[in-house]
Parts: C-alpha cells; sequence; structure tokens
C-alpha cells in the first residue's frame, strides 16, 4: 500500500533542474512529493568534488 500523500502532484527528478529552490517552491505550491536528482553512488563513495 502506498502512503497517502497531500496531492496528486509530483516532482520528477530532473538531473541539472530540481535544485533546493525548485523543490521547495514546488512543495509551498501544493506538490505532495518532491524528490531530489539521482547521484551516482560510485562517485560518493570515491568522494569525488563533483558530485
Amino acid at each position: 500500500m502506498l502512503p497517502k500523500f497531500s496531492s496528486r502532484a509530483f516532482l520528477a527528478p530532473m538531473a541539472g533542474v530540481s535544485d533546493p529552490a525548485l523543490r521547495l517552491q514546488c512543495k509551498k505550491m501544493g506538490a505532495g512529493l518532491v524528490v531530489t536528482e539521482f547521484t551516482n553512488i560510485h562517485s560518493i563513495i570515491a568522494k569525488e568534488k563533483t558530485t
């Protein structure tokens, strides 16, 4: 069973677009769910600074 959301509008992850300011605005405007963009786990493990 899925959790209950406050709205049926969701913000999809978009690389280079869905920054924190956009996610905050979408949440304020009523989005039921906002998410971050995908990250490369190998870059995180290798501690690359460009991630």
